[in-house]
Formats: structure tokens, C-alpha cells, sequence
């Protein structure tokens, strides 16, 4: 995944080395790849941008939250970056590095990651796909939730080889109704790199039972606390209170955080409109 060429990460590397990048004065243009890549992996998910859906719709509404969301994470994941680069300048005795060893431990070698290929990378590649799969949820809970009086009840359905997590396998085969609160924290991707889906069924066409109460208080609860939500009704990708990012940013760095520390950042929308009310479990 092509992200900064190498004019631009060696821009970032001076300034980290001189000082002009620091947790005070985040690069715009770190922030600004990070921003565009997770969107074009939202757009791709939701099937569309803004543009693409009518006014006053749940798709636009929603996509506008998600837009927020990857805005907030983006500018949390480029502090938490800038903040782990800056503090390798110098070493735990307090000397300042060589620039070039400062550069290949940021940038990395045939033996190591490197930090900055450790953030935009290997994370951004597993964030990528969840921000595919997580908005392509969204944007099928909403049609979900408009065909639920012609398919009244969903079925959770595995890929169904050998590579099936064992918590997810436990999913495979409930059907609960589109309204059931089980929906509620456990619709895909229940895990990173997820690849279960959802499938709609009519009583009238398809023969299925409804999964027993009792098995579902049972079953085990996704892979992270980061999974347990459905994106249409929290309106995340990556839930703000939950993930790294943004749950362990510091104290003194807390009223800059909740500015997105100045970074162009949309409005946040107006609150997802409730059109299903999920029921308890007995």
C-alpha cells in the first residue's frame, strides 16, 4: 500500500530529528495520508461517498459519522506516532542519536520493522480492511432494517474452512430477528480480518429455527470490546473510547485531543435516528 514516497519521509525525518515535528506540531501531511486512505477504504465499504446518497438519508447520515470518526482516529493515530518517533531522537541516557541510526530505526532494515512501517504499514493495512468491512456493515444494516418486513430475521453465516476462529465458528447458524439485541454487539466483523457476513431470511421461503435464548446468552462475545457494537447504531469504525489511539492519549494532551489538535476535521453530524429498537434477550 503506497503511503509516503521517499522526499516525504525524508521531510519527516529531518523535522522529527530537528524538532519541528513534535506532539506540539504534528505534520498536516502525515495526518492528511492517514485521513485519505481510511476514507477510501470507507467509500469503498459504504459503496459510495456523500455525493451518492439522497439528502436526509440514513446512508448519508451515517456515512457523515463515519467520516467524524476516521477524521478523529486519523489525527489520534498520527500523534500516537509522532509521539513514539520524536522520543527515539535520543537515547535512554539522554544523548542524541546519529541521524542515521535515528533513521533506520524509524524507518527500519532487513532486521527490523522500523517504527514509521510498523504505523503505516502493518497497522494501516489491518485498519484498512476493517474500515471495509465495518462500513460495508453499516451500509447493509440500514437496508437490513428496511426489508425487515419482508425478511423479518438474519442469519450469522461463517466462511466455513479451516481458517473460521473458533469464537466465530460458535456464531455460525443463529438467526435471531433484525430487531433482536443479540445484532446489538455482535454483527461482522467480530474480529479483525472477520470474514463472516449476515443473511437475510423470509418465513415464508426459507426454513430455518430461531435460535434458543438460552444458547445465545452462551455464546462468547467478539474477539475485542472494539468489535462489540454494530456500526450503523454507534455510528464508529473505531470507537473513540475503546481503541488505543485515542483511549490512551495523555492527560496534558486531552483539550488538544478533543480539538482533533487543530487538523481539518468535519462537523460532527447530528445523532443517528433509533428506526429499530433492539429487544432484550429473556
Amino acid at each position: 500500500m503506497e503511503f509516503f514516497d521517499e522526499i516525504e519521509l525524508e521531510r519527516l525525518l529531518n523535522n522529527l530529528y530537528s524538532g519541528a515535528v513534535n506532539t506540539s506540531r504534528l505534520p498536516v501531511d502525515l495526518y492528511k495520508k492517514t485521513l485519505d486512505t481510511l476514507l477510501e477504504a470507507v467509500y469503498k465499504g459504504f459503496g459510495g461517498v456523500l455525493g451518492d446518497f439522497p439528502e436526509d438519508s440514513a446512508n448519508k447520515l451515517l456515512l457523515k459519522h463515519f467520516e467524524h470518526n476516521i477524521a478523529i482516529f486519523s489525527g489520534a493515530k498520527t500523534f500516537q506516532q509522532v509521539k513514539d518517533m520524536s522520543s527515539l531522537v535520543f537515547t535512554s541516557e539522554g544523548f542524541k542519536r546519529d541521524f542515521n541510526e535515528f533513521k533506520r530505526i524509524i524507518v527500519g532494515d532487513e532486521f527490523h520493522e522500523g517504527v514509521f512501517n510498523k504505523y503505516n504499514k502493518n497497522y494501516l493495512k489491518t485498519e484498512y480492511n476493517t474500515a471495509i468491512s465495518t462500513a460495508q456493515m453499516g451500509s447493509e444494516w440500514i437496508q437490513y432494517e428496511e426489508d425487515a418486513d419482508v425478511f423479518p430475521f438474519l442469519k450469522y453465516v461463517t466462511a466455513h474452512d479451516e481458517r473460521v476462529r473458533h469464537s466465530h465458528a460458535e456464531f455460525d447458524g443463529v438467526v435471531r430477528p433484525v430487531g433482536d439485541e443479540f445484532w446489538k454487539t455482535h454483527v461482522p466483523p467480530n474480529g479483525f480480518n472477520c470474514r463472516c457476513r449476515l443473511v437475510q431470511l423470509n418465513p415464508e421461503d426459507d426454513v430455518f429455527s430461531v435460535t434458543p435464548d438460552d444458547q445465545i446468552k452462551n455464546l462468547p462475545k467478539p474477539d475485542s470490546t472494539l468489535f462489540e457494537m454494530n456500526p450503523a447504531k454507534s455510528g464508529y469504525i473505531f470507537d473513540p473510547s475503546i481503541h488505543p489511539y485515542t483511549k490512551n492519549i495523555e492527560e496534558r494532551f486531552k483539550v488538544a485531543s478533543e480539538q482533533n489538535f487543530g487538523f481539518p476535521t468535519p462537523p460532527k453530524p447530528e445523532p443517528i435516528k433509533e428506526t429499530i429498537l433492539f429487544s432484550k434477550v429473556n
